[in-house]
């Protein structure tokens, strides 16, 4: 049986390197959306949903709201500003599904799965660590 739950946040970010319109700092409304497998207990819970709920908040707590960028982007030298987390990677919805599925993992939560939205058309899933996706610094 699945539980899903969904989460969103607003965050800004933009691609290092990237050839387009996503090289700019902008912003979007995430949805993150948690999926777990399991058999349900005698009470009939695969998981409690609160207990979920506060464990992807925490996980999410620093990006909210915040402005995300790789940890060598020269922006972030220039930006002296408290909402601001550097990745090991660019702040892709890819990057972002892999990192949450590995802090879910670490929690001993695993899920089945990850998906986080960027926009209503566009979103990235996660099955798997797809990638090493390490927070760096959070100012």
């Amino acid at each position: 049986m699945n539980v899903t739950i969904r989460r969103e946040i607003s965050m800004a970010h933009r691609l290092l390197g990237y050839d387009g319109l996503c090289a700019f700092i902008h912003g979007h409304n995430y949805i993150f959306e948690i999926t777990v497998t399991g058999k349900p207990n005698p009470l009939g819970l695969v998981i409690d949903f609160k207990a979920l709920r506060k464990t992807l908040d925490e996980i999410l707590e620093p990006f909210d709201h915040s402005l995300v960028l790789h940890h060598e982007d020269p922006v972030a030298e220039v930006l002296r500003m408290e909402r601001l987390v550097l990745l090991s990677v660019n702040p892709t919805a890819e990057n972002l599904a892999s990192l949450v599925y590995g802090k879910l993992v670490d929690r001993n939560l695993p899920p089945a799965r990850v998906i986080v939205r960027e926009t209503e058309n566009g979103w990235a899933e996660a099955t798997a660590v797809a990638r090493e996706v390490r927070i760096k610094a959070v100012q």
